[in-house]
């Protein structure tokens, strides 16, 4: 590519400026020299993905010899794993008893020798050297002859458009790289090591071990995975949730076998004996504070008082204490992974000293610890802080909505020196601990009065397998409420396939959020965040209480209507309320504001309206979230608890499946509403079609997620659903015909 002057020709009044030509250079010197952070970037994440093969691969032929087996692989680049084995064998790096911290030893190894790029990188070294100059040194040389900005702006376009080059070549590597690990044609690492172990049980050999590293190595893929779409949109030709449930399964069926629990006298596992010396010992939290902290438990299993007979202050002191402890112990656990169940109850359940509970309380918490390992989008928040910690995660926003990244801003303005050293995993710790553990193991307790983070037997019954949520139970919940709300968690993002002409679509993604399990007994659950980052595509978060005796999917039916009022505020920002705009907050806003002009609603249902605005304050979210969920537990059945006009606000923008809404057109509530929408989709689909017809008809070959023309539309089969351009202002009108 050759860049004369005549292709700035357009911009020729600026550059002839000398105030805005210097100004023109440097933006176009600061879009390279992001090009090339990005670069460096992406090349970063695939030489790791590509130790990650490597010492996988090498684990494979490791495996295979310890357990002397002789499956031939149908996995042709397996085969180069044995070099990799044979390396780590030769400098000592694998152990006999197969201890999961040695694959880190390993990826270390390899991380010693990445395979080097053949890219051309050092014009992005000059145009960083450059960046970093002093300014008005900068200034002064740029400003010397127009001749240089000349040079450095179509230098840096030169550049910029290389970077592309060598980006999209990135992209497409590690598409190859993830699918060598999983793909869909089950010829990957993990089904060969799901295979391996599958072999290792049928010849009776002990496989604990081995199912623990496969674990292992698929909640680092799905990490993997979750960076690479959150950071570049990159959408694998993987189906995790198939990788997911198998994995789930197999952790279902082998938590299902029998494990000998040694125990005390009184039913109390032997393991957990002296648990709370033994958490304050491993903390390392000052002298003063351990004596304190120990003093109260020890007075408190004593005397045995109501939570609501301790002092408020020595409350107050015990909770900061709690807290310091856990930070303190979740640090050091996270850098020496330690294999101790006490650490593991404590971080997990807040579990501090077994007198505080039931025997059997005891016994029920130890039981259910194996079922809190991450499990796709639910966290426990040991290892939701695990996930801020290693930077898989974003810290979430405070009490007051400001995020992570504001307050580092603060911070560096107040302290230039700090800019670049205070954001530390021990530094995003804290600021999760402080912000969002913290502040939600409170509000979802319920009762601030008698809120106490210290796990006892008085927060709730004595049988615990009646309050205790389990991740299986929350996507089950979730399940439900998809099949009748499809569309719940789906928004609308630019397409992000590889053909630059398809660039401007629109698509209905969904995005499931994170849910976050705070260890507390309590009855109020939390929509935390309806975005956890800038971009739209990243997920929500939930928080909700792990013990509770509510009804968990009137739980996620709140959440989830405060969840679709709060994302379409946060997309349509100031113009929220706008009625010029027809979004889910504007349209509602509107019948709420306007409900007494109103002529389709009756005197009746006026008052009934108006009765509900006072019950929730005035509060538009709440009221919103009030006639949701009247709209998932009873009108989805037919039953009739919404007026006209609310129940054809929900119709539109939270629509029921397909299989619903059929048997409900049957409905005279429901046959004129059923009418419209599908009039709406039958002329939105029209225009898809005449739309990628003219694609079509122009010689591109439509990508794979847009190919929904062949004879006639089929949207059942599709993940992701187009809306048409002229409809981006909808938050979701159409997404789905089919259900």
């Amino acid at each position: 590519m050759t860049l004369h002057m005549e292709d700035f020709r357009q911009f020729a009044p600026f550059i002839n400026d000398d105030d805005t030509s210097v100004k023109l250079a440097y933006q176009c010197l600061l879009f390279a020299q992001s090009m090339h952070l990005s670069l460096l970037e992406l090349i970063e994440l695939n030489q790791e993905t590509e130790q990650f093969i490597r010492c996988i691969t090498a684990f494979y032929w490791y495996l295979k010899e310890s357990f002397n087996l002789d499956r031939m692989s149908g996995v042709k680049f397996l085969a180069v794993g044995m070099k990799y084995y044979q390396q780590l064998k030769n400098n000592n790096l694998l152990l006999a008893d197969f201890p999961l911290d040695q694959f880190d030893t390993c990826l270390n190894y390899f991380s010693e020798t990445p395979e080097q790029k053949w890219y051309d990188l050092h014009a992005g070294k000059y145009i960083n050297a450059l960046l970093d100059m002093n300014e008005e040194l900068r200034e002064r040389f740029l400003r010397d002859n127009i001749s240089l900005v000349e040079y450095h702006c179509i230098e840096a376009a030169k550049t910029a458009t290389q970077y592309k080059k060598y980006f999209k070549n990135e992209i497409i590597l590690a598409r190859q790289l993830l699918s060598l690990i999983f793909n869909n044609t089950n010829n990957g690492v993990i089904t060969e090591l799901l295979r391996i172990y599958a072999d290792i049980l049928n010849s009776g050999n002990k496989q604990a071990m081995v199912l623990d590293f496969i674990f292992n190595i698929v909640e680092r893929f799905n990490s993997m995975v979750n960076i690479f779409e959150e950071k570049y949109e990159l959408q694998p030709d993987i189906n995790l949730s198939k990788l997911n449930i198998l994995i789930n399964s197999i952790r279902s069926e082998y938590s299902r076998q029998p494990q000998k629990i040694v125990s005390d006298s009184s039913g109390i596992p032997l393991e957990l004996g002296g648990s709370l010396n033994r958490i304050l010992e491993y903390s390392g939290i000052e002298m003063e504070k351990k004596i304190f902290f120990r003093n109260f438990i020890e007075n408190f299993k004593e005397h045995k008082p109501k939570i609501d007979q301790i002092p408020v202050e020595t409350k107050r002191s015990v909770t900061s204490v709690f807290f310091e402890l856990y930070e303190s112990v979740l640090t050091r656990y996270i850098k020496e992974e330690p294999h101790d169940t006490v650490l593991d109850m404590f971080l997990t359940f807040g579990f501090v000293d077994s007198d505080l509970l039931l025997p059997q309380q005891v016994y029920d918490l130890y039981c259910f610890l194996n079922k809190y390992s991450v499990q796709g989008n639910v966290y426990s928040i040991k290892n939701w802080l695990t996930q801020i910690v290693l930077k898989n995660k974003p810290p979430s926003v405070n009490e007051l909505g400001i995020t992570y990244e504001q307050l580092l801003k603060e911070s560096s303005f107040r302290m230039p020196a700090n800019k670049h050293t205070v954001d530390t995993g021990e530094h995003r710790l804290h600021h999760e601990i402080m912000n969002l553990f913290r502040t939600c193991h409170r509000l979802c307790s319920g009762q601030s009065s008698t809120y106490f983070p210290v796990l006892c037997m008085d927060m709730f019954p004595e049988d615990i397998k009646g309050v205790i949520i389990a991740p299986s139970e929350i996507r089950h919940v979730l399940q439900k409420i998809l099949d009748k709300d499809y569309s719940a968690f789906h928004r609308e993002v630019f397409y992000s396939g590889e053909t630059e002409v398809f660039r401007k679509e629109i698509i209905m993604k969904q995005v499931l959020p994170d849910i976050i399990l705070m260890p507390i007994m309590g009855s109020r659950a939390l929509m935390w965040q309806e975005l956890s980052e800038a971009s739209k595509a990243s997920p929500g978060r939930f928080v909700i209480p792990m013990l509770t005796s509510d009804n968990l999917e009137l739980i996620f039916i709140r959440l989830v209507g405060q969840f679709r009022w709060e994302l379409c505020r946060s997309i349509m920002g100031v113009r929220w309320n706008d009625p010029s705009y027809k979004t889910l907050t504007s349209v509602y806003s509107d019948y709420i504001d306007n409900y007494r002009k109103n002529k389709n609603l009756s005197l009746d249902m006026k008052d009934r309206v108006r009765s509900q605005i006072k019950r929730h304050r005035n509060n538009l979210k709440n009221i919103f979230t009030s006639d949701y969920e009247a709209w998932m537990r009873y009108e989805w059945q037919g039953m009739r608890k919404l007026n006209k006009e609310a129940r054809a606000i929900l119709y539109k923008f939270c629509p029921f499946s397909k299989k619903i809404r059929d048997e409900l057109s049957k409905n005279p509530a429901f046959s004129e509403i059923a009418s419209m929408y599908n009039i709406e989709n039958e002329r939105t689909i029209r225009e898809i079609e005449s739309r990628y017809a003219n694609y079509v008809n122009r010689g591109y070959k439509l990508d794979k997620e847009l190919e929904i023309i062949s004879g006639s539309i089929n949207l059942c089969n599709i993940a992701e659903t187009l809306v048409p351009l002229k409809q981006q202002h909808k938050l979701i009108t159409f997404s789905n015909t089919c259900g």
